[in-house]
């Protein structure tokens, strides 16, 4: 929680780059609108930017991260989000609370779980998971917005846990 609780509005760290980890609540409860992040970071830990006021996400220059953690950007107001296709993990609630409409996971060709929660209360229309994906954790996607879901695509989903698509309004599948 080394920055948490403070009013940043704009974090441009993409010249930070010996930066490899932002830790647990790093940038928690802030005003951060603006984020930029250097290509040399590998993870992104729990809380990261939990509570900031962050509208666009994207990730897809730091080609090193492999799982974003529990809650890393819950809480936000995300419209847009870009992510790396390095991603094997994307934990529990990472973007819980956000304002996601479209999901477009198709180019993480390594994520192979979406943790509890993970994109649950957004304002997911359309959604696109990759063939890679093997677990969908429970209530991932709840209370959103999906009518047409395609997962004829996701050959190796072995797992699909409970309410994990709960009050949407799924109308193909």
């Amino acid at each position: 929680y080394a920055f948490a609780n403070n009013k940043i509005k704009l974090l441009d760290l993409s010249n930070c780059k010996k930066i490899t980890i932002i830790d647990e609540g790093a940038f928690a409860n802030n005003e951060i609108k603006k984020l930029k992040l250097p290509d040399s970071l590998k993870e992104i830990n729990s809380y990261a930017f939990i509570c900031n006021n962050l509208e666009n996400v994207d990730l897809s220059n730091c080609k090193k991260i492999t799982i974003i953690d529990e809650g890393a950007f819950a809480n936000n107001e995300i419209k847009k989000l870009k992510l790396p296709d390095s991603l094997k993990e994307i934990n529990s609630y990472a973007f819980i609370c956000n304002n996601l409409e479209n999901v477009d996971l198709s180019n993480c060709k390594k994520l192979t779980k979406i943790g509890e929660g993970a994109f649950a209360n957004n304002e997911i229309k359309k959604l696109k998971l990759p063939d890679s994906l093997k677990e969908i954790g429970l209530s991932a996607f709840e209370y959103n917005q999906i009518e047409d879901l395609d997962i004829s695509n996701c050959i190796n989903l072995k797992i699909v846990n409970d309410s994990s698509f709960y009050k949407n309004k799924i109308k193909n599948l």
